[in-house]
């Protein structure tokens, strides 16, 4: 472990995203198992929550392929997710981690969720035909001002750490382009970000590895869809290759934005 990551684990000890009880800083030497990211209390919360039933399909949420219409249309018909995200239950356990990936982002809340995402990335992959490592995952880059104002873009951290774990690769393949909307999607209506959204993202032309199955597309949550959906769009288009997302977790609205 480097002196600077000692240093911060003394200064801001870990503690659970759901509860904000401390957490082991180190793991055992016997135990060589990944840092847990919630308490054991919060760990079965958290169970309870991404083994819910999706609204749609009925499988538990992590099995869950259900994705917005607008994805489907625009090349994205599988989106894996770990829970039903709702934004007004905001003392949820899973609404908790969300808060904690885009405001007080640390490496242990990434890795954890990352490990989480290892099934939904080797099942994506199988279904191929392929192996991880012949998939390619990328993010939707967060928006320039919340960057500035948070130091980091939680998805591109997200994206990094399932390859990471996965052994996927990792390229950044979207950017923001000059003519992305001026205030933040949630201060939008569901027409306004779908309209902002086409026009949010450009692709940097990364060449993929060859041999390259499927693109992952990765966000931390899924309201209308329309970010999946401008992304996967302008990425199908660049390189015809099957597309799928990985959110933290998505909303189901009444009417016939969402569902297969």
């Amino acid at each position: 472990m480097k002196v600077t990551e000692w240093i911060s684990l003394f200064v801001f000890p870990p503690r659970c995203p759901g509860c904000g009880q401390l957490l082991p800083a180190l793991p055992t030497a016997a135990a060589r198992q990944p840092l847990p990211l919630l308490c054991e209390t919060c760990g079965n919360v958290w169970k309870a929550e991404t083994n819910a039933d999706c609204p749609l399909c009925v499988k538990p949420m992590h099995n869950c392929t259900c994705a917005p219409k607008i994805c489907v249309d625009n090349g994205c018909d599988t989106v894996r997710k770990l829970f039903q995200y709702r934004p007004h239950h905001t003392k949820l356990c899973t609404s908790r981690v969300i808060f904690s990936l885009k405001e007080h982002l640390t490496r242990r809340v990434t890795n954890g969720a990352a490990q989480a995402f290892l099934p939904a990335v080797d099942e994506i992959c199988a279904e191929r035909g392929i192996k991880p490592g012949q998939a390619v995952i990328t993010f939707l880059p967060r928006r320039r001002a919340a960057k500035a104002a948070y130091g980091f873009d939680q998805a591109e951290k997200l994206a990094y750490a399932i390859a990471r774990v996965s052994g996927a690769v990792c390229l950044p393949l979207l950017a923001r382009s000059g003519s992305s909307a001026s205030k933040a999607q949630k201060q939008l209506n569901r027409q306004g970000r779908m309209k902002a959204a086409a026009a949010a993202f450009k692709p940097t032309g990364k060449q993929l590895p060859a041999g390259t199955g499927v693109i992952l597309l990765v966000d931390d949550i899924i309201t209308t869809g329309s970010g999946i959906a401008a992304g996967s769009a302008i990425l199908k288009k660049q390189y015809g290759l099957p597309m799928a997302a990985l959110v933290l977790g998505m909303t189901y609205q009444q009417g016939k934005n969402h569902g297969n």
